[in-house]
């Protein structure tokens, strides 16, 4: 039942419906049911969360806007309509707020990306031009590759290997891929405060409450509720992964404007912040060792492909060892997940984390993380 109550907290405080693999929806109906709490109102709490969101809007910082925005992009835009959604947010105020991203000065590049991600969406067809943010993400931050691939698209999309050269030329020469972003002290302050002036309690009922947390303190359920709400933030944060086939379809198909595939794929594996990018990376070794490579190239491509598949899952293999699942809110796990900026560091941090907390309370058959081959932190 602890376990479903985690996946409950960051389901339920975020939207209506989430989607399953094969992308059937999954009704707040059915996970309640599961719970067996016939008065538990999963409405309250979507109302609570958009209400927040909609605070986040009047913020000074543009960062938070945009924080604030993508959660009420995809919860009201873009997903079945409620009766209790807040009317106030529509198209218009989704454009005022994009247009006041590209006139910012503090934006942030994770948030402009965000932000060019909401423009190409169809709401915004001949409203939102797309190239007004990637000239801003060119000026801002040309050294990380990621702020290339809506290029990428259009012009593998359109056939055109004169700019498909040229765009991969740039990419060769950005020197990481950047889109995790740490929740800041600034942001969990602000949570902290919307909190006490609107009391989370009233969005849960008192018999979902009593079932779910009678043996925690009331402080120890507000920080419970807090934690889910900031990896809430931090999941929409790092979701505006940019479109990647069309990099692997330019470097296998258009064969003759490839040369600086190999140089990108060694970018992404090595100096990437986020696993699935590191991954891309490892995909496009392989692909280039196949097209261009001899046997031994592309032996050397499987090796450290799996190479870094046994690390992921060496990092992984103690949290099924955890015996309370409620062990991801714990506040010092969470510190370490919601304020990394970089994936593979909060892995390995995680991992040695828990490794000292098993150890620590005598459990056996653990895995010392320092035997996955770690590369970013040195363990005392």
């Amino acid at each position: 039942m602890k376990a479903m109550t985690a996946i409950v907290l960051i389901l339920l405080l975020s939207i209506s419906s989430v989607e399953s693999k094969d992308h059937n929806p999954i009704s707040q109906n059915s996970i309640t049911d599961e719970l067996s709490i016939e008065a538990y109102d999963a409405n309250a709490e979507r109302r609570w969360m958009i209400e927040l969101s909609m605070h986040l809007l009047q913020h000074q910082d543009i960062n938070f806007n945009v924080m604030g925005l993508n959660h009420l992009n995809h919860s009201i835009l873009h997903q079945a309509k409620h009766e209790n959604d807040n009317e106030n947010f529509n198209a218009e105020l989704k454009l005022s707020i994009l247009n006041r991203v590209l006139e910012s000065q503090s934006i942030t590049t994770s948030a402009l990306l965000a932000a060019r991600m909401m423009c190409q969406q169809a709401d915004m067809a001949g409203r939102c031009d797309v190239e007004n943010f990637n000239q801003q993400l060119f000026k801002q931050a040309p050294e990380n590759i990621n702020v290339y691939f809506t290029e990428l698209s259009h012009a593998v999309q359109h056939s055109d290997t004169a700019m498909i050269d040229l765009i991969l030329r740039q990419m060769s020469q950005a020197e990481y891929s950047q889109f995790m972003v740490p929740i800041t002290v600034e942001f969990e302050t602000e949570i902290d405060e919307y909190m006490n002036d609107h009391p989370w309690v009233d969005a849960f009922s008192k018999d979902f409450i009593e079932a779910e947390f009678r043996d925690l303190s009331e402080s120890a359920v507000a920080t419970l509720v807090k934690q889910s709400i900031l990896q809430y933030y931090y999941i929409m944060n790092i979701s505006n992964v940019p479109v990647l086939r069309p990099l692997m379809t330019a470097c296998e198909q258009f064969q003759a404007t490839a040369t600086h595939c190999q140089s990108i794929a060694s970018i992404l594996m090595d100096h990437s912040d986020s696993m699935i990018m590191t991954t891309i990376g490892y995909d496009l070794n392989q692909k280039m060792s196949q097209i261009f490579g001899d046997a031994q190239s592309q032996m050397e491509s499987e090796r450290r492909y799996q190479e870094f598949v046994d690390y992921q899952s060496c990092l992984l293999k103690n949290h099924s060892l955890m015996d309370d699942p409620m062990y991801q809110f714990e506040e010092g796990f969470m510190a370490i997940m919601l304020q990394g900026a970089h994936e593979g560091r909060q892995m390995e941090s995680a991992a040695w984390y828990l490794y000292q907390q098993l150890k620590d309370s005598g459990r056996e058959g653990l895995v010392d993380p320092r035997n996955c081959g770690l590369r970013f932190i040195e363990p005392d």
